[in-house]
């Protein structure tokens, strides 16, 4: 039996960083596919290679992160988005937008990508 989809976009995005945080993108991988959109996943495409968009450089700090830092959640008709802040064991920071579809009583990643770094 499948289990039911998050609630809300805050706790789909609860199980999204429980995932990320111990570092091991291949099982990351596996639990953001089982709760993303079709569509998300067809962009992905496989679980290997949604692990190594992870653990590129631009999207490695979402692995291991040690603290995030949530923006308000912005709900749009049946969709949502929330910026986060993350923080590696070394310090680094990086910001993300997360975005959320509604899927019947629940809801399903439909995004997720780094905000742009100002270049000097």
């Amino acid at each position: 039996m499948t289990p039911p989809l998050p609630a809300s976009p805050s706790a789909l995005l609860d199980r999204v960083l429980a995932s990320l945080a111990p570092g091991d993108a291949d099982a990351a991988a596996a639990d953001i596919l089982a709760v993303a959109t079709p569509r998300f996943a067809q962009r992905v495409g496989s679980a290997r290679d949604l692990a190594r968009h992870l653990a590129n450089a631009s999207n490695a700090p979402l692995l291991g992160h040690v603290a995030v830092r949530r923006g308000p959640v912005e709900r749009i008709e049946g969709a949502a988005r929330q910026r986060i802040d993350v923080e590696t064991a070394d310090g680094d920071a990086a910001a993300f937008v997360v975005a959320f579809t509604r899927d019947g009583d629940g809801w399903r990643l439909s995004g997720l990508v780094r905000e742009a770094v100002a270049l000097q």
